[in-house]
């Protein structure tokens, strides 16, 4: 079963994701303050019906009614042939309501209804020989401001809060990649970043993690190729002190002044490489006709068996640049093989392969891995018999990288190697 994965949310989709939820909670919270600072609503006039019959009675117990005013946050006025009375100047009496229009239609029609009487609700409520005229506080009127404006800063307050540490959660791997970077600098190259994030900056990280991985291997490499060419100057140079206190034929000295000569061009050679592989003289190239210019240069031709493909196969390459790999590796076979070379050439709908195959020493597993890094040679003897520096592997790695193409090793000791050069036809 696959793991699931959450979807990616980029940095900037989470941020507008935040505003709009802080713009939906604040509603909310607005919304919220204005129900709690609203203390009192209007009941509905069954309510009130039952709280007048059964509690205040008729006509009203002048006591009750007050602390019922009181409680519903209403005002009353009772108006009978007999007994009048009001808890506040403000409820408009008959007379009054009777000038508005409307007014007395409804109360022909209706025994309970709510009247608009100066832009507030008035609730009703009459009998035979009696009416009840309840003033009801509109939300307006009951809107307690103070309570709302410290409802309101204390809710804003948690709000803006929350919203801080969600988004500096959010950021928090900024200081981390800031620490990283810091720590790149002084030269720790090697770093982990704990970020696991679907993001941005989680691709950051591990960008930076890389970037910087391939920095310390790149300098641990130069520091690695700076020793090896110490080591291999020195062995050429104490034969060459040597011979001089011991009076050495002069062939002998110029045989190791060649040798020092040879390995300084190898490495001139790799420099060149290097820092030419992204200038590449690209151009529709034939590989059967490259391969075969480069065998008639041997005198040793007869042991390499070329097998000439059907058809032409082109590539888009450095010619150039292709011949020093396919001589560098037909140089190897040769050197390291006393039998044939088998060279052939086949291709597929994308790609075509060349293929140099000996049988000769082999190469052991344990150095397959590494038999394309400067100055490693699996032949750890470093005899004149066999010659060279580890030098001629690397600079076709580095050619054959800059073409987009692969070059494969598959090889076993006693056995013989075989190097596959795989080019795509379009680079």
């Amino acid at each position: 079963m696959s793991k699931f994965r959450f979807p990616k949310f980029s940095i900037f989709m989470k941020l507008i994701l935040i505003v709009l939820l802080f713009g939906a909670v604040v509603d909310l919270a607005v919304l919220v303050v204005i129900r709690i600072s609203t203390s009192r609503e209007p009941g509905p006039m069954r309510r009130a019906e039952r709280i007048l019959i059964s509690q205040i009675g008729t006509p009203p117990d002048t006591v009750k009614a007050k602390q019922f005013c009181k409680e519903m946050g209403w005002r009353m006025r009772y108006q009978s042939p007999t007994f009048k009375w009001t808890s506040s100047d403000s409820v408009p009496t008959v007379e009054e309501l009777n000038q508005s229009e409307g007014f007395l239609d409804k109360l022909r029609s209706d025994d309970r209804f709510i009247f608009m009487y100066n832009s507030k609700p008035h609730l009703i409520y009459k009998t035979a020989n009696e009416l009840y005229i309840i003033q009801l506080l509109a939300p307006r009127d009951d809107f307690d401001e103070q309570q709302a404006i410290i409802s309101l800063v204390v809710l804003l307050s948690v709000i803006i809060l929350s919203f801080y540490y969600i988004i500096r959660k959010l950021f928090t791997p900024l200081k981390l990649l800031q620490t990283a970077v810091q720590q790149v600098g002084e030269g720790n190259y090697y770093i982990t970043i704990p970020v696991k994030r679907n993001d941005e900056l989680g691709e950051l990280a591990g960008s930076i993690t890389s970037m910087a991985s391939k920095i310390g291997d790149s300098i641990k490499a130069k520091e690695q190729l700076l020793l090896d060419v110490s080591h291999e100057l020195r062995t050429p140079l104490t034969r060459i002190k040597l011979g001089l206190e011991v009076d050495s034929p002069k062939e002998k000295v110029n045989e190791d002044v060649n040798e020092m000569e040879r390995m300084i061009s190898g490495l001139l050679d790799s420099y060149r490489t290097e820092n030419s592989v992204g200038n590449l003289n690209i151009a529709k190239t034939d590989v059967a006709e490259v391969v075969g210019d480069i065998i008639e240069e041997y005198e040793s031709g007869d042991r390499l068996k070329f097998l000439t493909p059907d058809k032409r196969e082109f590539i888009m390459a450095d010619e150039e640049k292709i011949q020093a790999v396919f001589r560098n590796i037909i140089e190897n076979a040769l050197k390291y093989s006393e039998s044939d070379i088998e060279i052939k050439i086949y291709n597929d709908d994308k790609t075509v392969t060349v293929s140099i195959r000996d049988f000769g020493v082999g190469i052991a597993e344990k150095d397959l891995p590494y038999i394309f890094e400067p100055f490693y040679r699996a032949d750890h003897s470093r005899t004149r018999a066999t010659g060279g520096f580890g030098l001629g592997l690397s600079i076709c790695k580095k050619i054959m990288d800059a073409h987009k193409a692969a070059i494969i090793v598959v090889s076993k000791p006693g056995a013989g190697s075989e190097f596959k050069l795989v080019f795509n036809k379009q680079l």
